[in-house]
């Protein structure tokens, strides 16, 4: 968490994705935040992934979903796809949130901000598939965050 995030949640501050305040809490509490996230790694070429979460009563809101993407040759037409997905111990896991970046990633930080409501008592998690733009053929690796 960003100090400029800290200062502003301890002061009752919500903060959205691009650290901006956005509201101001009824009588000045602050809003609990959390956070989750996963890498992998194949061929030299490494891709992590965070996503931010308010927690509010019954609901947790992801709000915010940072990459990075580092190695070398790395090209300019990397992709991603993100899902926040909803681990049912007795059913196939159910795709709550998937979003698929252009043929445009590069390397280094990236983000998207997206508002994605889950239910609090459910376990989530936090896939990445980073397809990693090279010469030659692309590699692709799978993150997997911890159930949250």
């Amino acid at each position: 968490m960003s100090v400029i995030m800290a200062t502003l949640l301890s002061a009752g501050t919500v903060v959205g994705g691009s650290g901006a305040a956005v509201a101001k809490i009824a009588e000045d509490r602050a809003v609990p935040w959390g956070s989750v996230s996963a890498t992998c790694s194949i061929a030299g070429k490494r891709g992590s992934i965070r996503a931010y979460y308010q927690i509010l009563r019954t609901k947790d809101y992801f709000n915010r979903f940072n990459w990075h993407l580092s190695g070398g040759g790395l090209g300019n037409r990397s992709n991603i796809e993100i899902r926040v997905v909803h681990n049912r111990a007795h059913a196939p896991d159910r795709i709550l949130f998937d979003w698929n970046s252009s043929d445009s990633v590069r390397k280094g930080s990236g983000g998207i901000s997206k508002t994605v409501r889950v239910l609090r008592r459910d376990r989530i998690y936090i896939t990445a598939r980073f397809v990693f733009d090279r010469w030659g053929p692309d590699v692709r690796c799978k993150a997997r965050s911890k159930d949250i």
